[in-house]
């Protein structure tokens, strides 16, 4: 039996749910980096590219798109990239860590911590 986990309406649940289930220690992605076995670094810089797109949900783009560019370039330099096949989970950090859990193929749903040392801080993508 499958079940949709973006089938809910709180983002905080999700996102939290997602983060003991992804990471082998508690409070994964500020006190634990390590994912379970079944997450792979991601390779490709252009699905990289694609999800450092999320980080921008909140750091605004400047009016430059060369810096634009720079930004999103230095996000898929200093960012971390992992897939289960199912399941995208990535993480930046800028003096705050931001973790995102994004699905892979179809929907695309997902949910961003922006502070992830909170547990109350998820949005959806």
């Amino acid at each position: 039996m499958k079940i949709d986990l973006f089938d809910n309406d709180n983002p905080n649940a999700i996102g939290e749910w997602l983060r003991k289930k992804c990471f082998k220690e508690e409070y994964g992605c500020y006190s634990c980096f390590e994912l379970t076995e079944d997450f792979k670094p991601i390779k490709d810089k252009e699905i990289k590219r694609k999800l450092a797109f999320g980080f921008m949900d909140f750091m605004p783009p400047d009016e430059d798109p060369q810096i634009f560019d720079e930004e999103i370039q230095e996000m898929v330099d200093g960012g971390f990239y992992y897939t289960n096949g199912e399941l995208y989970v990535c993480w930046f950090w800028d003096g705050d860590g931001t973790l995102i859990f994004q699905e892979t193929g179809g929907a695309k749903r997902g949910v961003i911590n922006d502070d992830c040392k909170k547990d109350h801080r998820w949005n959806w993508l």
